[in-house]
């Protein structure tokens, strides 16, 4: 398993015990990708870190993960999802499902489970950080701008693969 790291001023220490936490494993490779002051995420916030990535990492696939997102299977049943030519898969946003007020009515998908054809995301990159870029003060930002852009150009998950927002489910006193 191949993990890229997005970054903006991680001390060598830190880089260090990071490498350290995976150093016996054999099947995990880290790199740390530093994100330029241009990028979105260093210029918006962290969320738009994917989006920067997905411009500039060095593989053909690559699935993204936030710290809220729950797999509710194999990692590997995700991976290998047929994705039928579209550029990404995600779960549909199980609290606005068609989307929300200021964003068009249709399909919609939460970010926290991404899963993405780089090859065909990088053709379109620019356009994407555009509206990434114009849609700054959107409800859900970097995920309305990912919705707009990919509109209905996407796979959507398995309910029973993934499931989303954490957040959501504590607020709600679970």
């Amino acid at each position: 398993i191949h993990f890229f790291i997005a970054h903006h001023d991680i001390s060598t220490p830190d880089k260090n015990e990071i490498l350290k936490s995976v150093a016996a494993s054999t099947e995990i490779v880290l790199d740390f990708v530093e994100l330029s002051p241009s990028t979105l995420a260093v210029e918006l916030g962290l969320e738009y870190a994917k989006v920067d990535l997905m411009g500039i990492l060095p593989v053909k696939r690559a699935l993204f993960l936030d710290t809220r997102a729950v797999i509710e299977a194999s990692i590997n049943e995700v991976w290998r999802m047929e994705m039928e030519g579209r550029p990404v898969a995600a779960a549909t946003d199980l609290s606005h499902p068609l989307g929300h007020e200021g964003i068009r009515e249709g399909p919609y998908f939460s970010a926290s489970i991404l899963l993405a054809n780089l090859s065909q995301v990088q053709e379109k990159h620019d356009s994407l950080t555009l509206k990434a870029r114009k849609m700054k003060n959107s409800k859900f930002p970097c995920q309305d701008a990912l919705n707009v852009h990919f509109e209905y150009d996407w796979m959507a998950m398995d309910g029973k693969i993934a499931s989303q927002d954490l957040n959501g489910f504590f607020d709600a006193g679970a």
